[in-house]
């Protein structure tokens, strides 16, 4: 979810309760000072009969009860009526229906007589423009919402856009590009710190990558002196006629180590560079080509095992990806599954989908797939394998943007390579 996103969900969040509050409170307050204001009315009301029964105005006293406005009557000077308020149902003759009413009971004594004065007042147009306001205020509210929310989208994304800018640069950052864009510059000061601690931490990044590049580089390159110089010193001392049986066997001990030890070294330096993108340039490559060329190289190792390959393909798979990587990928793959195969066992190399599949016989259980592309980790301590073969394919997979996975079906193990779709990578 995007920050601007998220920070929008929570400020509507926040804000619908305030406005429905807000909207509750501004109801049941328009509700109170309506039905007071009635309340005010009908009492004013009551006032002018009082002044109407003192003046002995009857015509007035007849037109408001011929209105239906109020009805007086003579009751016992001892009974006694308080001011009392309350909303009933009075029956109306022209709309043929029960409308609500506010109405206010009370008695008045006047020379000696007691006249208990009932006055109402239709409340109907009182809640009909009460639920008109309550609407309109609600439809107001609404587009307060909707207004907010798209100030808020605006404002946010240009107040953001300096991040972004940033963001975006970042990605675009290489190490092995040995440089760091300057930031742009903006009027807010948390984003340039930001900018000046990126900058900093990346060009610390550069110098701490060409530091271990140098490193990795000089120490593969100083060790294959010594190897070098070890391994002809070990074959001048096989060619002498004086050693004994179990000096050769020493010997012959000594190179077989010193030929695993240049292996590792050399396929540690591999991973470094890999690791390190120094294989940068890609292209379309045509990975037929290269299985033939790479079946035909160890038909030896294949013979020698006696074991019987099949390619099948009905179609070029072509992947974008250095060439030189897609060398080491296939060999290692192949010799993988040419390593940990047994004797007259078979392996099937197979192009379909858009996707190699390489399977070979072997263990006759499934290899941890949790295990199987770390570095030195080797299902079999039997193998002259350095256990670097598929870390180094898992590596050229990441950086070549391929999908490198491992099932085991059928007492087979099947490693299938294809194209990472771009929208996989988002």
């Amino acid at each position: 979810m995007k920050l601007l996103t998220k920070t929008s969900i929570y400020y509507t969040l926040f804000l619908i309760p305030i406005l429905l509050v807000s909207a509750t409170f501004f109801y049941f307050f328009t509700l109170h000072e309506v039905g007071e204001s009635s309340e005010n009315l009908l009492s004013d009301r009551v006032d002018v009969i009082k002044e109407y029964l003192k003046e002995n105005d009857t015509i007035s006293l007849y037109t408001l009860q011929e209105n239906k406005e109020l009805n007086i009557k003579e009751i016992s000077i001892e009974k006694t009526i308080p001011k009392t308020f309350s909303d009933t149902l009075i029956y109306s003759t022209s709309k043929k229906e029960y409308i609500a009413n506010k109405v206010l009971k009370t008695s008045f004594v006047l020379n000696d007589k007691n006249y208990a004065i009932t006055v109402w007042k239709s409340t109907i147009e009182i809640y009909e423009l009460i639920e008109v306001i309550f609407y309109t205020f609600l439809i107001l509210i609404v587009l307060l919402l909707l207004i907010s929310i798209y100030i808020n989208s605006r404002i946010s994304k240009r107040i953001w856009q300096p991040f972004w800018i940033t963001l975006e640069q970042l990605k675009k950052i290489r190490v092995t590009n040995n440089n760091v864009d300057e930031f742009e510059k903006t009027e807010i000061i948390e984003f340039n710190e930001l900018n000046q601690s990126v900058s900093q931490m990346m060009n610390k990044m550069i110098v701490d990558f060409n530091n271990q590049k140098k490193f990795s580089e000089n120490a593969s390159h100083e060790l294959q002196t010594p190897l070098a110089i070890i391994k002809s010193k070990v074959e001048l001392l096989l060619q002498s006629e004086n050693l004994k049986e179990t000096d050769i066997h020493t010997l012959l001990s000594i190179d077989d180590s010193l030929v695993r030890l240049n292996r590792i070294n050399k396929a540690l330096l591999l991973l470094s560079k890999i690791e390190n993108r120094q294989f940068i340039a890609s292209s379309i490559i045509a990975i037929n080509e290269i299985i033939k060329n790479k079946i035909s190289l160890n038909e030896e190792f294949l013979n020698n095992k006696k074991i019987n390959l099949e390619f099948y393909s009905n179609s070029e798979l072509c992947l974008e990806m250095n060439q030189e990587l897609s060398y080491v990928l296939v060999n290692n793959l192949l010799q993988n599954a040419i390593r940990h195969n047994y004797e007259g066992g078979i392996i099937n190399i197979e192009i379909k989908d858009k996707s190699l599949f390489i399977s070979n016989s072997g263990s006759k259980k499934s290899l941890d797939i949790n295990k199987i592309f770390n570095r030195f980790e080797k299902e079999s301590i039997q193998t002259n394998s350095i256990g670097l073969g598929l870390s180094i394919c898992k590596e050229i997979a990441e950086v070549s943007n391929l999908k490198l996975a491992y099932t085991f079906e059928n007492d087979l193990h099947i490693f299938s390579i294809k194209q990472s779709s771009i929208d996989s990578l988002k």
